[in-house]
């Protein structure tokens, strides 16, 4: 398989992959081209769905991953987080 380089380790694609809906196929080769570094198009072959399909499930869940350091790294920078907890016992 032709190696390309790694996105992510393999927790930060478990911790992000998990708040995304994808098929068992298309999240296997994302996992391949952002934690084991494989082309698309390899990844793709050895899973059998389009290059396309792949590349799609590798930009969402690459773009999923951004969102979430980005809202982390604002609050290292010095941004405000209020945390709210819903009362179920109160009506």
């Amino acid at each position: 398989m032709t190696r390309s380089r790694a996105l992510m380790t393999a927790e930060q694609y478990d911790a992000t992959a998990n708040f995304l809906r994808t098929r068992a196929r298309t999240r296997e080769a994302a996992r391949m081209v952002l934690v084991d570094g494989a082309t698309r198009t390899a990844a793709a072959e050895a899973c059998g769905i389009t290059r396309q399909a792949c590349s799609y499930t590798v930009k969402r869940i690459l773009a999923a991953h951004n969102a979430i350091l980005e809202a982390y790294l604002a609050i290292l920078d010095g941004g405000s987080v209020e945390f709210r907890i819903h009362d179920r016992t109160k009506t």
